[in-house]
């Protein structure tokens, strides 16, 4: 059963109810529940929502950590394909129900080389078709093929994958009517004056530093540049480990840290052997699924966004990003050009389709809780039915018995062996519960 929940603008609550959805579903026998997405920073935005909650069975996993026993190897056609190392580990026993979110951010090969290497019974999937679309790797370019399915040209949410699409309809994040209006607006994907953009943002070709600003940028050198002018007035900073993106302290706990809490922060990731380096600026890429606080200043270098190397679509899915991080439309700021440049450079892009508004069942986080929860515990997956497992189990049948034996014992409620072995055998009670004979004689000890 494959699940999307999409929402009519940005800041309606999709990570919050998937992560609900996440906590309060009970997994089956053999059943792995896995909340899965592509960057640390949406991992850690997920996680925020159930801490302290005890979550027995299920994990947060990025992708590159649930896949991180795969290597990519050359099939007999010497194109290379991923393999798992422990794939056979994984189908002998469990098969899994996956949460993952931002899932405009993955692309239509890694989930292809999800549903190929793990038996995956549902997928409840969280995702804005007008944000920012995978980042392309070598690998996945070299093998796209055969998985339009899921994702059309690696950017686009297919709804032809998904069983029932939910799009929630009451934005949470927007704290102010002229916000929504404005986003509403742009989303209709006709051209806007400069006059509409002047009414409504703030145009600037300077700033005063403040411990409150964020730089929303494009590209990592005007990030660089950014972090290089804030050097003596940074409060904010992101750790990177053998200099790829780890993830992004924006704020501790909801608060901007001080000087004393930023400086035992900063020597305590020296000691991890982690690099820090300010964040001040930050891409759009890196922002996707955060919220600013009411008190940021929300530059947006549009400026940076020009380049012949940029699609359409991709510019607008950004100023998308960028545009919709803020509570609150005074926050919202350009920088580098004005109204006339702003809308005549908008104006060029905003009608390439890349607001795409899916056919779905508009409805609110409660509504879609109660019958998304129905939906997953009324599926009855039967993994004896699935042909992957069948075809293991041809081959690997042997090991197979003893791995689920060894895992049902484990399963085994001592009471209830005793209760059945009081009348009957021990062969007939080893056979009852599916296990050996040694077992059933340890555990009655």
């Amino acid at each position: 059963m494959n699940i999307l929940i999409n929402a009519s603008l940005p800041g309606c609550g999709k990570t919050y109810l998937l992560t609900k959805l996440f906590k309060e579903y009970k997994p089956k026998p053999y059943e792995k529940v896995v909340f899965i997405t592509k960057a640390n920073k949406a991992l850690d935005n997920a996680r925020s929502f159930l801490t302290g909650e005890k979550l027995e069975d299920k994990s947060f996993k990025t992708l590159d950590q649930f896949k991180e026993n795969w290597k990519i190897i050359p099939n007999d056609n010497g194109e290379e394909t991923l393999k798992h190392l422990k794939s056979t580990s994984h189908i002998s026993r469990y098969y899994y129900t996956l949460f993952i979110d931002e899932i405009s951010m993955i692309s239509q090969y890694e989930l292809d080389d999800l549903l190929k290497n793990f038996l995956v019974a549902n997928i409840v999937a969280a995702g804005d078709t007008s944000q920012h679309a995978p980042i392309s790797t070598k690998y996945y370019e070299r093998t796209a093929k055969g998985c339009d399915e899921y994702i059309d040209d690696g950017s686009q949410i297919n709804s032809k994958f998904w069983d029932k699409t939910f799009v929630l309809n009451t934005p949470f994040r927007f704290k102010d009517e002229s916000l929504v209006n404005v986003l509403r607006t742009i989303s209709k994907q006709d051209i806007i004056s400069p006059n509409f953009l002047e009414d409504n943002f703030t145009f600037c070709n300077s700033y005063i530093k403040d411990a409150n600003d964020l730089h929303i940028c494009y590209t990592n050198k005007e990030v660089d540049t950014v972090n290089d002018e804030y050097i003596e007035n940074t409060s904010r900073y992101m750790i990177t480990q053998k200099w790829k993106f780890f993830e992004c302290f924006i704020v501790q706990n909801g608060q901007f840290l001080d000087k004393d809490s930023r400086d035992t922060l900063v020597q305590d990731l020296c000691e991890k052997q982690k690099v820090i380096v300010p964040a001040m600026g930050v891409t759009s890429h890196k922002l996707q699924g955060w919220t600013a606080q009411p008190a940021h200043n929300v530059y947006i270098h549009l400026n940076d966004f020009l380049s012949d190397k940029i699609s359409d679509v991709d510019f607008m899915h950004a100023l998308w990003v960028a545009l919709t991080r803020a509570p609150s439309l005074k926050q919202v700021k350009f920088y580098g050009v004005d109204a006339n440049q702003a809308a005549n450079e908008i104006n060029k892009r905003i009608r390439s389709n890349w607001f795409q508004k899916l056919n779905g069942v508009e409805t609110t986080q409660d509504e879609a809780f109660n019958e998304i929860l129905d939906i997953l515990d009324d599926n009855e997956y039967k993994r004896e039915d699935d042909e992957r497992y069948v075809e293991w189990l041809k081959k690997y049948g042997k090991a197979h018995t003893g791995a689920h034996k060894a895992h049902k014992a484990s399963t085994l409620n001592v009471d209830d062996v005793r209760a059945y072995r009081a009348n009957n055998s021990l062969r007939e009670t080893a056979k009852h519960f599916n296990v050996s004979t040694t077992t059933i004689t340890k555990l009655l000890k």
